[in-house]
């Protein structure tokens, strides 16, 4: 008798734990490499105001050059879009005002491909290469 509710016991434990195990596997994040984001990095604004101009490509598909200085004022040409540009940081962003009638925008830095992609809510806004 003793035999047959270790058995059962066996069985039941096996049909009820072993399932619940596998489902827990299923609930960790993977950590495969084509599953994570290729840019690791923010970049502080600091690293891209250096006074060399940058190729700006906007994520629809205008291209500007982006000239930012150290002390908070910018270029970005063709300039009639941004003749009097300033930028600053703000926490992990980089924030650009074009101009005083035109509102800022702030961006996350981050390394890729040899560069930087500015993302702003989420959504890639533009990308800076040399």
């Amino acid at each position: 008798m003793n035999f047959r509710l270790t058995n059962i016991r066996l069985f039941a434990t096996a049909t009820f734990v072993a399932p619940a195990f596998l489902f827990g596997l299923l609930l960790v994040p993977s950590s495969h490499a084509e599953d994570r984001s290729e840019a690791s990095l923010v970049a502080s604004a600091a690293t891209v105001a250096d006074g060399r101009p940058w190729n700006m490509y906007m994520a629809d598909k205008q291209e500007f050059k982006l000239t930012l200085m150290p002390n908070g004022t910018g270029t970005m040409e063709p300039n009639t879009l941004a003749p009097e540009l300033t930028w600053w940081q703000s926490g992990e962003s980089l924030c650009i005002r074009p101009s005083p009638l035109k509102s800022e925008h702030c961006v996350t830095l981050l390394v890729r491909d040899g560069g930087y992609d500015a993302v702003e809510n989420s959504a890639l806004f533009f990308r800076l290469r040399r």
